[in-house]
């Protein structure tokens, strides 16, 4: 037991170096940076040298308190990274912008409708396209594929399936749940949590580890966010600020795609083993047999009514 608590502690103390404390304190290094600078000499490296070998020249106490105020600041910034960028996930997802209150529900429904007309008129291009390399294969002849590809493109970089995010993201992930429903008749929200169940823990891990990166490129969203501030003492802050916006966009675009891409796989590829372990036909009767919900409302019923200050008796 005391091995295992062992490792754990120090799982938990790698963890917390590097996702709070080392982005934290590059982050640290910046301010300092930003306040010794200011806008008017923002890369005099010379200054920068200058005024830190200023603070090491001090007592031992000093340097100790120094360093501990600097890890615990590192760490309240890793820890506000992480909590923008879970915000930062959640609002990209989009999986409940319908719940938005107003006025972000009303711009993502904006959103939404802005990018299902878009891709109504690729789909359709592409289609148009692809019933001409038809006629032209049947005919004996056979078109430029370069075209039809290129109308392909247009239509994934909107949505792989009709729009119903305001996010590409959200749309990659959502359309694994439309393939699945529409291949295999299969609720994914549904059938997810018992075919979980059947997955080795090689898949499991390839899932959380996918998963995890899209995370991580929320996070450098949060970075993002964190790294405004700066901007009013120091304007390259503005750059870090934009660059981490441009990766942490790529890596979600990238992570989703993957993401998406494996847990379609897995249902796939696992779906017929829980329809055959469970017992059911097909996709609709495994989703009908897991799914649950309350039962309709008795017109006769009373409310319940309970007594102020008055305990409910047990069941």
């Amino acid at each position: 037991m005391t091995g295992f608590l062992s490792e754990l502690g120090k799982k938990l103390a790698e963890r917390w170096l590097t996702l709070l404390v080392l982005p934290g304190a590059l982050w640290v290094v910046f301010a300092a940076a930003a306040v010794m600078l200011g806008h008017r000499r923002p890369f005099d490296v010379g200054a920068l040298i200058t005024h830190a070998a200023e603070w090491t020249r001090t007592t031992n106490e000093r340097v100790v308190i120094l360093l501990v105020a600097l890890s615990a600041t590192a760490a309240i910034a890793g820890l506000a990274a992480q909590a923008l960028g879970s915000a930062a996930e959640r609002v990209t997802l989009a999986a409940n912008w319908r719940m938005w209150r107003l006025p972000w529900c009303w711009l993502a429904n904006a959103l939404v409708l802005r990018r299902e007309a878009m891709w109504t008129k690729a789909h359709v291009e592409y289609y148009r396209l692809s019933e001409l390399a038809y006629r032209a294969l049947v005919d004996g002849g056979r078109m430029n594929p370069g075209q039809r590809l290129r109308a392909y493109q247009r239509r994934a970089r909107i949505a792989p399936e009709r729009p119903d995010r305001p996010t590409w993201c959200g749309d990659r992930l959502n359309a694994a749940a439309v393939r699945v429903d529409r291949d295999l008749r299969v609720d994914l929200a549904t059938v997810w949590p018992s075919l979980w169940l059947l997955l080795s823990q090689e898949v499991r891990d390839e899932l959380a580890a996918r998963r995890q990166g899209l995370t991580r490129g929320a996070t450098l969203i949060g970075w993002a966010i964190v790294y405004v501030p700066l901007a009013a003492w120091w304007w390259p802050a503005i750059l870090i600020s934009a660059g981490c916006v441009v990766a942490g966009r790529y890596r979600m675009r990238a992570a989703s795609d993957t993401y998406g891409e494996l847990v379609e796989a897995v249902v796939r590829t696992y779906v017929g083993d829980l329809t055959t372990k469970l017992g059911v036909p097909n996709g609709d009767a495994l989703t009908a047999l897991l799914h649950t919900e309350p039962p309709a409302p008795d017109p006769s019923a009373q409310p319940r009514r309970s007594t102020p200050g008055v305990a409910e008796p047990d069941a």
